[in-house]
């Protein structure tokens, strides 16, 4: 059991709430000044720890309090709160007649947990992904089709809850998935502002259905966040807290995705921070077709920097797809890594990455080809 402690101040009392995470919880980013949504099993609670000289004083505070929170969420997620109003009352009404425990506990300390059901707690605050249409359904053996064997998923997350939004990731992905099918014959799903669960789940799709023979680039633009102290990177879903990394996407988790695909060549680009790469340099003209490759190409930073001016797209992507467009043949991701690093360098301060994924099934020498198939 864990808990998370946030203090306040209210009408000269002091008082703090604590999250309460019994077993295995779900934080999501929806209270204000710092706290955590939990649930448990189909519970939603909320642990208020208050400090006065009786119940009743304690209770009238911890309600006080509870119905502050609501409002704050309403304001976080856009709610017309006048629109809202009655559907926040009732929410609060209902939840301070449900009280799941409480304590009293030394120095005049008051402990209640309110809770409501997980269900009527969407009914007015969805998850941001939960109203993204179903990509397993979109992503079955129609869209693999026997016809071709070069695939691409394309992730961009830039409405955030807790952390501002990527203006360039929208014309990011758009533009990528307009290049790589229309010049380069590949099959894209493009997956805007997606939570964990639904990025993981379009990822094993793409484990299930690709062939030995097929090629699949993974696309990620959004936020990302790099733990040096452990060479960990990760990717930060759009409906997540942005201290909680429990709630991230680590590299070693895409990374383990990517070692069951069956797929020869895997290339991963990300806008984003992508850690597990080896440190070795690829020498120039070493890459070969024939031999099992996992590569990632990097923009050197924790997430999209904007072109600024007329431009929409981000720095990065911007030199990216000018050499994908400029290119006529068949050329190695890692010749156009060489051209596009000294340009980004040139307009940022972060240096694009073109390695090898560790762990994951690359073959020394093995590369990634990108064949042009339309002038």
């Amino acid at each position: 059991m864990s808990c998370y402690f946030c203090s306040f101040q209210w009408s000269g009392y002091r008082y703090k709430v604590v999250i309460l995470t019994l077993g295995l919880c779900l934080a999501h980013s929806v209270w204000g000044g710092g706290n955590k949504l939990c649930k448990e099993n189909d519970k939603v609670l909320l642990e208020i720890e208050v400090q006065a000289k009786t119940f009743p004083e304690a209770n009238k505070m911890a309600r006080a309090e509870l119905r502050q929170e609501l409002e704050r969420t309403a304001n976080k997620r856009k709610l017309d709160i006048a629109k809202y109003d009655q559907a926040l009352e009732a929410m609060w009404r209902e939840m301070i007649k449900n009280v799941y425990s409480f304590k009293e506990k030394p120095k005049k300390r008051f402990v209640i947990t309110f809770w409501i059901s997980e269900n009527k707690w969407n009914s007015l605050f969805p998850r941001k992904d939960a109203v993204l249409p179903n990509i397993a359904a979109k992503l079955n053996s129609d869209f693999f089709t026997s016809g071709c064997n070069c695939y691409a998923l394309i992730i961009g997350n830039s409405k955030y809850c807790d952390l501002p939004a990527l203006q360039s990731v929208d014309y990011d992905t758009r533009q990528l998935s307009d290049i790589l099918s229309e010049l380069y014959g590949y099959k894209t799903a493009v997956l805007t502002d997606a939570g964990k669960d639904k990025i993981l789940q379009a990822i094993d799709m793409f484990r299930k259905f690709l062939r030995e023979k097929d090629q699949f680039i993974l696309y990620y633009g959004g936020h990302g966040y790099l733990d040096t102290e452990i060479d960990q990177g990760y990717w930060i879903p759009i409906d997540t807290e942005s201290g909680t990394s429990s709630d991230w996407i680590s590299n070693a988790d895409i990374t383990g995705q990517l070692k069951m695909i069956k797929a020869k060549n895997i290339l991963v680009i990300s806008g984003s921070c992508f850690s597990g790469t080896s440190d070795r340099k690829i020498p120039e003209n070493a890459e070969s077709s024939g031999l099992y490759s996992r590569m990632a190409l990097t923009s050197g930073g924790l997430e999209p920097v904007p072109n600024g001016g007329d431009e929409k797209l981000s720095v990065f992507c911007k030199v990216f797809y000018k050499f994908l467009k400029e290119n006529e043949g068949e050329i190695n991701a890692g010749d156009i890594a060489e051209k596009i690093i000294p340009e980004v360098k040139s307009e940022l301060s972060q240096t694009p990455c073109y390695r090898s994924i560790r762990k994951c099934g690359h073959q020394s020498g093995g590369g990634f080809r990108l064949k042009r198939v339309k002038q």
